[in-house]
C-alpha cells in the first residue's frame, strides 16, 4: 500500500492547468452572404460585417474538466457535470473533483446549450474560481436567467458561442473568391469519411468510426480561415440554439453547408459539443486556480496520509482508490497504477 501512495503522491501532484485556447483569425469584414437556399427554407447567412477570432478545435473534455474543477467543486446547481459521460466526479469532504475519463483531447459531449454559454461566460471573465455566480458563470457575455431563456450576447463580450452567421462564414465562406465552399473541410467535394490518413478532405462522419477522435487529428483538413473539425467529430452549438456541423455517428450530409439543425437547448447528447468565438487579445488571463490536490504523504506527521484527512471518498467509476484533489490527467493514468500496484501486491 505505501508504494500505491508513493506513486499516488507522484499524481496528485500534478500542477492545476489553466484553460487554453488556440484561435484562428476570421478575416475580409463585411462579406456577402451566401445566398444557397438551405434545407430549411432560410438563406443569407455567412455575412459578418466585423472581424473576429475562432478557437482552432472544439472545446475538449480537458478543457471541461478544468472548468468544472473551478467552479463546479462545492456543487453543481446548473448541472454542468450531469450526463457528461466522459468525465468522473470524486466526492471529498465539502465538494468534488472532476477527472477526464478519456482522452483529454477528445471533444466534450452530452453538453447543453446552457453549459455552453455558461463555459463561455468563465472563459470571458478571465476562468476564475468559485461557485456559479455573476462573476464565474452567470454573468459576462450572456446575462443568465433562472428561465433558462435564449439570453442575448452582451455589449463587451470577448468570449463567446459564435452565431450562425460567425460559424456558416468560418466554416465555409472563401476569402480569396468571395464565395462559399460546400463542405467545412475548404472543398466543394464531399469529404472521405473514417481515420485520418494526413489526406486533405478527410473528417470523422458517416458513422465510419466508433466515435470522436482527439481534436486536430486531421492535421491536413482545415476550414478556410484554418480551423479543424468544423465538419464531423461532434455538432457544435451556435446562439440560435441550433447546431452545426455534423458529427462522428451521424450522416455525412449534416457537414454540408446547406444543412443546420433545431436542436432543444435542453438536450444532451454524446455527439453535441462546443467552440468558441470571441476577441483573442481582449481575453483577460486566468485569474483562478482550481483547489491545491492532496497527496498520498503524511506532510503534517500526525500519523495520517493527506488524502485520508480530507475524507476523500469515490462516488465515480465504481472501483478504484479513494482519490480527490485530482488533475485532469489522473484517470488516464489510474489503470496501469492499479495494475502495478495488483503486480506487485501478487509477488508478496
Amino acid at each position: 500500500m505505501r508504494r500505491l501512495f508513493v506513486l499516488a503522491a507522484l499524481l496528485f501532484a500534478l500542477p492545476a492547468h489553466a484553460v487554453t485556447i488556440d484561435w484562428v483569425t476570421v478575416g475580409d469584414p463585411g462579406n456577402l452572404p451566401d445566398t444557397r437556399l438551405m434545407d430549411d427554407g432560410t438563406t443569407g447567412w455567412g455575412g459578418v460585417d466585423y472581424g473576429f477570432d475562432l478557437a482552432a478545435h472544439e472545446v475538449t473534455i480537458g478543457k471541461w474538466v478544468e472548468f468544472l474543477n473551478a467552479v463546479a467543486y462545492l456543487g453543481d446547481p446548473h448541472g454542468l457535470y450531469d450526463g457528461a459521460s466522459e468525465v468522473y466526479r470524486f466526492h471529498a469532504e465539502g465538494g468534488f473533483r472532476y477527472a477526464a475519463a478519456a482522452s483529454l483531447d477528445r471533444p466534450i459531449g452530452v453538453v447543453q446549450f446552457w453549459d455552453a454559454l455558461r463555459f463561455a461566460n468563465w472563459i470571458h471573465n478571465g476562468q476564475p474560481l468559485g461557485p456559479p455566480d455573476a462573476t464565474t458563470t452567470e454573468d459576462g457575455a450572456y446575462t443568465m436567467t433562472d428561465t433558462e431563456s435564449m439570453p442575448p450576447r452582451n455589449l463587451g463580450a470577448v468570449a463567446w458561442i459564435p452565431d450562425e452567421d460567425e460559424w456558416h462564414k468560418a466554416a465555409y465562406y472563401d476569402p480569396e473568391t468571395g464565395g462559399y465552399f460546400s463542405w467545412p473541410t475548404s472543398s466543394n467535394l464531399k469529404p472521405w469519411c473514417g481515420e485520418s490518413t494526413g489526406a486533405e478532405n478527410e473528417a470523422n462522419c458517416d458513422r465510419v468510426l466508433d466515435g470522436v477522435r482527439p481534436v486536430g487529428s486531421y492535421i491536413n483538413t482545415v476550414g478556410p480561415f484554418g480551423a479543424y473539425d468544423q465538419g464531423g467529430n461532434v455538432f457544435e452549438w451556435v446562439e440560435s440554439g441550433f447546431v452545426r456541423g455534423g458529427a462522428a455517428l451521424a450522416i455525412a450530409w449534416h457537414m454540408h453547408a446547406s444543412r443546420r439543425v433545431s436542436y432543444g437547448p435542453s438536450k444532451r447528447s454524446p455527439t453535441v459539443g462546443l467552440r468558441l468565438a470571441g476577441f483573442a487579445s481582449a481575453i483577460p488571463s486566468p485569474s483562478g486556480t482550481p483547489p491545491a490536490c492532496a497527496d498520498g504523504l503524511d506532510n503534517d506527521g500526525n500519523g495520517l496520509t493527506d488524502l485520508e484527512e480530507a475524507g476523500c471518498v469515490l462516488t465515480a467509476p465504481p472501483s478504484g482508490p479513494p482519490i480527490c484533489g485530482l488533475g485532469a490527467e489522473l484517470a488516464l493514468l489510474l489503470p496501469p497504477l492499479m495494475w502495478l500496484y495488483g503486480r506487485r501486491s501478487r509477488r508478496g
